[in-house]
């Protein structure tokens, strides 16, 4: 009986410590009308074409470098991953916004 207890009580200090868990960077989504699907999984998808379009954009990047000539230059690499992330970026709040969510990000 005592091993029911104890286990009672990890189990609670899990579940309890679980909220705990930061999500930064994770937005919330705010449901605009009436969408069709739970805001985890818009989440997932959505992250899964920002995903996409990110390595669409990388993809673009080292392709312009091949044509270009050999190599990319140091001072080029920041901007380029700064427009792949953009890029993402855009693609999320696209994706967002076509299932009816809208992206608040602390």
């Amino acid at each position: 009986m005592k091993s029911h207890h104890r286990l009672l009580a990890i189990l609670s200090v899990a579940i309890s410590l679980s909220a705990c868990v930061d999500h930064i960077g994770k937005p919330l989504l705010l449901p605009v009308g009436t969408p069709a699907q739970f805001p985890g999984v818009v989440h997932v998808m959505c992250v899964g074409d920002a995903d996409a379009a990110y390595d669409r954009q990388k993809e673009e990047f080292a392709y312009r470098a091949r044509m270009n000539g050999p190599g990319v230059l140091p001072s080029e690499v920041p901007a380029q991953e700064s427009q792949a992330e953009a890029a993402a970026r855009m693609k999320y709040m696209s994706c967002v916004s076509s299932q009816g969510y809208r992206a608040v990000f602390n």
